[in-house]
């Protein structure tokens, strides 16, 4: 990702983006575009090859991943990556590498929550056997967006923009779109299979954003974690 930062700061008239934060949101805005470039040519490619109906059972699933994973994308994510600079400024290691721990068993607890509630409401109000399938698949891969959003809100805290945007901006489109290529390819693409694509992109994301993570670990956050500040840090979490 480093890649990203010289060529465009090789760019005439770039060359403003010379700080951290200047870098970081040069680099964030390079990675949204070709999400929305990725993601615009994988709408087109599934709404085509799945049509009307088969296209909303996929949106379907896709939607309740979302949306179970709603908490930990939107607050765990921003409440970490405060929580981190702040830390990192103080360098108190042992409370940072509590809060570690606190974004993913967080994340999980919400994901968890979320996840049964979404599942729980479909199953209730749609007696449609693939809209079912779908909410439950949705449920089973919501997880891995929080496992993403976690590691993203730690790297954002230590000005990682790269690290913290590639997964979830490039990785997981990308991995989806090369599986959607290659089911098609193998045999004829079912909403059942464009779901198994988007799970297995998003696991890969979350993967790499592990990877992200320990590579920019600082080596004094390894130290013995405080004790998790659950009551503070949750409501924090979800005030933002």
């Amino acid at each position: 990702m480093k890649s990203i930062a010289a060529v465009t700061n090789s760019i005439p008239g770039m060359r403003i983006a010379s700080g951290p934060i200047a870098r970081g949101a040069l680099i964030t805005s390079v990675l949204r575009i070709l999400n929305i470039g990725l993601g615009f040519f994988t709408t087109l490619v599934l709404a085509r090859m799945l049509g009307a109906e088969g296209y909303g059972v996929f949106a379907f699933g896709t939607g309740v991943a979302m949306l179970a994973a709603l908490f930990p994308r939107l607050g765990v994510q921003v409440f970490v990556a405060k929580q981190t600079a702040t830390l990192l400024e103080t360098k108190d290691w042992s409370r940072l590498a509590a809060l570690e721990r606190f974004a993913f068993v967080g994340s999980f607890f919400g994901v968890g929550l979320g996840a049964v509630a979404a599942s729980a409401f479909f199953w209730a109000s749609e007696q449609n056997q693939f809209l079912i399938f779908a909410g439950l698949a949705g449920a089973l891969i919501a997880p891995a967006l929080a496992v993403t959003a976690a590691a993203q809100g730690r790297l954002r805290g230590q000005m990682k923009m790269s690290e913290a945007y590639a997964p979830e901006f490039a990785i997981a489109p990308t991995a989806t779109l090369c599986i959607v290529a290659l089911l098609a390819f193998v045999n004829e693409l079912t909403p059942k299979s464009a779901l198994i694509a988007f799970g297995v992109g998003w696991f890969t994301a979350a993967m790499s954003a592990l990877i992200f993570l320990q590579r920019n670990k600082p080596h004094a956050a390894t130290a013995t974690p405080a004790k998790i500040e659950w009551p503070v840090w949750f409501a924090g979490a979800v005030v933002i």
